[in-house]
C-alpha cells in the first residue's frame, strides 16, 4: 500500500507532461533563428576562419617559407596561396564563407618562415546582425586571437 502512496498517477504525469509542453512553446520561440542558429553560425564561420589562419602561419613555419592567405569578401571566399597569388600556388581547397554572415577588414595575411605576419588593417571583422567577432593576428608573432565585440 505504501508503494502506491508514493507513485504519482496517470492524470498526474500527463499535467506535469502538458505544463512542459506550454514552457517550451513559450520560451523555444524566443531562441529564433537569427538569435540562437544565427549566433551559432556566426561563431562557426569565426572560428573556422581564424583556425585557417593559423593553419596559413603554421606552413610557413614547417615549410620555412612565404604563404599568405587571401580574402574574396564579395565572392564570400577565401584561399592559401605559397609565395604569391597565382592559381597554380594554391594550397587546398578554396574555402566558402558562410553566406549568413558579412566579412570585411583586411582581406590578405602574409606569414614568413619565423611565423610573423604582415598585413594592412585592423584584422577581419565578421558579423550578422548585431553580433560581431573581430578576428585580430599580432604582427610579431602571427597569433590569431578572436574578440567578441558585440
Amino acid at each position: 500500500m505504501d508503494d502506491l502512496k508514493r507513485s504519482f498517477t496517470l492524470v498526474e504525469a500527463i499535467l506535469a507532461i502538458l505544463i512542459i509542453g506550454i514552457l517550451a512553446a513559450v520560451i523555444l520561440p524566443r531562441f529564433g533563428q537569427d538569435d540562437f542558429v544565427g549566433g551559432l553560425a556566426l561563431r562557426a564561420t569565426s572560428s573556422q576562419i581564424a583556425s585557417d589562419i593559423r593553419y596559413t602561419r603554421q606552413l610557413a613555419i614547417t615549410n620555412s617559407n612565404h604563404y599568405l592567405i587571401k580574402f574574396d569578401f564579395v565572392q564570400k571566399e577565401y584561399k592559401i596561396y605559397k609565395n604569391s597569388i597565382s592559381p597554380g600556388n594554391q594550397i587546398g581547397v578554396t574555402k566558402k564563407i558562410s553566406s549568413a554572415v558579412t566579412c570585411t577588414g583586411t582581406d590578405q595575411l602574409d606569414f614568413y618562415s619565423l611565423g610573423n605576419c604582415l598585413f594592412s588593417g585592423t584584422g577581419l571583422i565578421i558579423s550578422q546582425g548585431a553580433s560581431q567577432y573581430k578576428i585580430s593576428v599580432e604582427i610579431p608573432t602571427g597569433v590569431a586571437v578572436i574578440e567578441k565585440l558585440s
